[in-house]
């Protein structure tokens, strides 16, 4: 009869550490595939979106931009030039003047004296050079700028019809002649418009020119709304 050999059991101490060495190695694998799939998710993810930025650097950019409305300065200097009178100042007057001479043959004649005083009417108009105006644009400044010469002076008329003789010594040998009418006639035409010129009349010739234009050009709505008026005055 054959003999039974004894069964060598494993020891406990050595059992619990294969079990906890098996252990370990699962866990491990489970970490290193959920490690492998998260860093091939984020991969992924980095190559989509490059793949998406170059896509859109292929592209074509289409940029819209509002289209700026422009003053049209053409019609515009067009417009001032048609103004003409619209931007002139008329100064009305009467004016008296006394007209006293003695000189006879180039000689004082103290006896021969002749002297009158007339009174008459007469207008003034001033403005400025509307062919001389300039109209230019700044952009970058949203301005319309206005370049106007100074005032002046455009015309000096008397009324021929007006002219009434209020006081008059003639003397037979040294009459009052048509001469002594015009020299009476420029002096005052003189006088008067420097007495008007006194006044402000050229200050208030510029002014109301200044007006004018402006309300032409703020007829315009772009450059009503869009620009400001500037004006300037150019050099004489």
């Amino acid at each position: 009869m054959q003999e039974t050999k004894p069964v060598r059991r494993m020891n406990p101490l050595v059992r619990l550490l294969l079990i906890l060495l098996v252990v370990v190695l699962i866990l491990m694998g489970i970490t290193g595939i959920l490690s492998y799939r998260s860093a091939a998710g984020k991969y992924q993810a980095e190559i989509d979106r490059l793949t998406e930025e170059l896509a859109l650097a292929q592209e074509p950019t289409i940029v819209y931009e509002e289209e700026e409305e422009q003053v049209d300065l053409k019609l515009l200097y067009s417009e001032i030039q048609g103004i003409g009178e619209l931007a002139t100042v008329e100064y009305l007057y009467t004016d008296v003047a006394h007209y006293t001479s003695s000189e006879l043959f180039g000689l004082d004649m103290p006896f021969e004296v002749k002297s009158f005083i007339i009174r008459w009417d007469g207008s003034i108009k001033a403005g400025v050079d509307i062919t001389a105006v300039t109209v230019r644009l700044d952009a970058l400044k949203k301005e319309i700028i206005v370049s106007l010469p100074p005032a002046e002076i455009l015309s000096h008329e008397t009324d021929p019809d007006s002219y009434e003789t209020l006081d008059e010594n003639n003397n037979t040998f040294n009459p009052i002649s048509i001469e002594d009418m015009r020299t009476v006639d420029a002096e005052g035409q003189a006088a008067i418009e420097q007495r008007a010129i006194d006044n402000g009349l050229l200050e208030n010739a510029m002014e109301n020119a200044k007006s004018v234009i402006r309300q032409l050009i703020t007829a315009n709505p772009t450059a009503k709304d869009s620009y400001t008026v500037v004006f300037e005055t150019a050099e004489a």
